[in-house]
């Protein structure tokens, strides 16, 4: 039987303007390594504003688990880490 790798997925509550993007980074390399562009950028829609997500898978994260923060982009460059 082949072993999937669990998912998860993680929302934040952010109440942003238009232009505005949502970013997850934290230590494993899935996650970007503390670089915001280069974790997963959450979504979000009209229903669902203002909690932005994003599913993730979790295959090589390490076992003791991991740090990480959302960081919100704002449309002139500007990183809001939370």
């Amino acid at each position: 039987m082949k072993k999937v790798a669990p998912n998860v997925t993680l929302s934040v509550r952010a109440e942003t303007t238009p232009g505005t993007r949502v970013y997850m980074t934290g230590s494993p390399a899935q996650l970007g390594a503390w670089n915001p562009l280069k974790g997963p950028e959450l979504f979000t829609d009209a229903a669902a504003y203002p909690k932005w997500s994003a599913s993730i898978s979790t295959e090589g994260w390490p076992s003791g688990g991991v740090e990480y923060k959302f960081v919100i982009i704002e449309p002139d460059g500007t990183n809001v880490w939370e």
